[in-house]
């Protein structure tokens, strides 16, 4: 007699008047699902270092490489905005999306041989449907505060607590003479909160180009009444 057993169970015996062989049956491999192919780019640039977004609607959202980094209004470098900034040679892929219109995908070579130092993206999003996440609700502010990349926080009352992006990141004194390292180049959702006061909101943006070596967040929260 011959039993078949799957490899993920443990054989057992079989009353049989015959030896009894167990046979181990492999499982049928699962197909390999295929990538869904990315779309072709609408604009292809080659630059040394710089970007510059000049993006109607100005509260575009901007995923550079899959990630939320903010809205075109950010990276216009002016009224609290700054330059994209790339100091590494590579290749990137920077969507510009926002509710009833269409993406609007740029392919983004960093290369030390461009002619290039800085390229400025002036493109209107057509009436259309976005491909993908459309990024947060509603009107998004100027930033607060700009940054190479750290923040440090004095912040009335001592007690507040700090959310970066929704997450917990300690009590605002705990930064008062160290830095928070918010890292990659975005524009960040800070949520100051403590018991028997109003919480407050502020965006802090991150780019080598920002111009301020730490950003320092002075805040005082308003009792509730």
């Amino acid at each position: 007699m011959i039993e078949k057993v799957s490899p993920t169970k443990t054989p057992r015996s079989v009353r049989t008047k015959g030896p009894v062989v167990v046979v181990y049956v492999a499982p049928t491999p699962l197909p390999t699902p295929t990538p869904t192919p990315l779309r072709s780019a609408n604009k292809s640039v080659t630059v040394r270092r710089f970007l510059k977004l000049n993006i109607s609607p100005d509260q575009a959202r901007v995923y550079l490489d899959g990630k939320y980094i903010g809205v075109a209004d950010d990276w216009d470098d002016s009224g609290g905005g700054a330059l994209l900034t790339f100091n590494i040679e590579g290749r990137h892929r920077l969507r510009l999306t926002y509710p009833e219109r269409a993406d609007f995908i740029v392919e983004v070579t960093i290369a030390g041989s461009a002619t290039q130092e800085k390229v400025e993206i002036d493109q209107k999003l057509e009436k259309g449907t976005p491909e993908g996440p459309s990024g947060p609700e509603g009107k998004v502010r100027r930033p607060n505060y700009r940054t190479v990349g750290a923040a440090r926080f004095v912040v009335d009352p001592p007690q507040a607590v700090i959310e970066v992006n929704g997450k917990y990141r300690g009590p605002a004194s705990a930064y008062g003479d160290q830095d928070l390292i918010l890292g990659e180049m975005a524009v960040y959702d800070v949520r100051l909160t403590a018991v028997g006061y109003e919480p407050k909101a502020l965006r802090i943006l991150v780019a080598p180009s920002a111009g301020e070596v730490r950003a320092v967040v002075k805040e005082k929260l308003k009792p509730l009444k």
